[in-house]
């Protein structure tokens, strides 16, 4: 799997800290039964975990899998403080776990589109999964994100995902959330629920999303020094660039505007 960079610990905290509380609206309404047990996959810190615990209650449990021995102990130290018994972990990389129990609802977030074939993932998310089950994917597409006060020339070759040929294997492939229908479609499921997130930040910030923005402006910097030139990269780190006289998060016009979508899919 490919996109470790936007699996950090910190980075993940950032990201949550900076669109929620409306994250948690809409995971808090998504169709989880009561009493179901889920699979949270690449579940990150546990920020989900803990919601998905909630919204299934004590007669359900929730199962946190993720390759990242930080993140376990960071999901274990949040069951602790918030008092729940119905979740449970597991240290692995999802493709090479050998499941032994299956779930009524497998559930994962920003994670299907970091594979260059995500129909194998597809095919494994299914092959856990009880008769009847639901599969719930949460995706973005970079290509509706909006930012004010930048130039569209720019934000085409910073914001649009890479063609697959390009150089690096730190690039995702091309596969983004309006794909996500087609692609669950070939399985033949019974109904496909789609619940979008609209995110706007804007002036004044606060701490977190200004790490946030910040930091995915870096990220994306970072990954395009490979295919674009110095120049062009260092025009996109300076909006984000304090000392910068391009520096755009606390300017009069400056938005980030993206979409969330969850799909919620029954088999």
């Amino acid at each position: 799997m490919q996109g470790t960079r936007y699996s950090g610990n910190s980075w993940l905290t950032s990201h949550y800290r900076a669109k929620a509380p409306a994250r948690d609206v809409h995971i808090l309404s998504l169709p989880v039964s009561k009493g179901s047990k889920i699979l949270d996959v690449a579940a990150g810190p546990g920020y989900f975990t803990e919601l998905l615990a909630r919204m299934t209650g004590s007669g359900g449990e929730v199962v946190a899998l993720d390759a990242d021995a930080d993140h376990i102990a960071a999901i274990q130290g949040r069951e602790s403080t918030s008092q729940l018994s119905n979740i449970s972990t597991i240290h692995a990389d999802f493709e090479a776990h050998d499941f032994k129990q299956k779930f009524d609802v497998v559930f994962c977030s920003n994670f299907v589109c970091y594979f260059r074939d995500p129909s194998i993932i597809i095919d494994k998310f299914l092959s856990i999964m009880n008769p009847g089950g639901s599969l719930i994917i949460r995706e973005s597409d970079a290509r509706n994100i909006v930012i004010g006060r930048m130039p569209d020339e720019l934000a085409r070759q910073f914001l649009y995902p890479p063609p697959s040929n390009y150089p690096s294997e730190s690039f995702p492939n091309n596969f983004t959330a309006k794909d996500i229908p087609e692609l669950v479609s070939a399985y033949a499921p019974t109904s496909i629920e789609i619940v979008p997130l609209p995110i706007v930040l804007k002036p004044p910030l606060t701490k977190d999303q200004e790490v946030y923005v910040s930091g995915f402006f870096k990220l994306l910097g970072d990954e395009k020094r490979e295919v674009l030139s110095n120049d062009v990269v260092q025009e996109w780190l300076d909006f984000v660039d304090t000392g910068s006289d391009s520096y755009i998060l606390d300017k009069e016009g400056f938005f980030f505007s993206m979409t969330e979508y969850a799909f919620c899919v029954k088999f």
